[in-house]
């Protein structure tokens, strides 16, 4: 009967455990790998979200055209649905580069990230007025 037992091989507790902890630490890296890739996710759709809405925002005071673009059209703070703690801040100036017909334009978005810093998108035109304006 000794040599019988012998000949019958099986996984000792050792081995066991030994495979159980690596089998854990492959299963903790790909963990960590899919929470990288979700954060990242995330924080691609947070940046697309604030770039559509400064996008949005840009579009909407050119085709107002110039006399259109001021702060009783387009408030300087205003809120945005679906980013925690975003905020939509357009900033007019009525004289660009001491030109009556140029207006800069500036739309920034701002936003709290996931990792609790303050992310933001800033978009920026120029707006003339054509008005008056004649070929010669």
């Amino acid at each position: 009967m000794a040599k019988s037992r012998r000949r019958q091989r099986g996984l000792t507790l050792i081995e066991c455990l030994v495979s159980i902890g690596i089998l854990s630490l492959g299963l903790i890296a790909v963990c960590g790998a899919l929470a990288a890739a979700l954060a990242s996710n995330q924080k691609a759709s947070q940046m697309q979200l604030a770039t559509a809405v400064a996008q949005d925002t840009m579009e909407e005071m050119r085709s107002r055209g110039f006399g259109s673009i001021t702060y009783g059209e387009f408030p300087s703070v205003q809120p945005v649905d679906g980013l925690h703690g975003g905020t939509r801040n357009v900033q007019i100036d009525d004289s660009y580069d001491g030109c009556a017909r140029l207006k800069r334009a500036a739309v920034t978005v701002l936003w709290r990230g996931t990792n609790g810093h303050t992310q933001q998108v800033r978009l920026e035109t120029i707006v003339g007025n054509r008005a008056g304006h004649t070929h010669g």
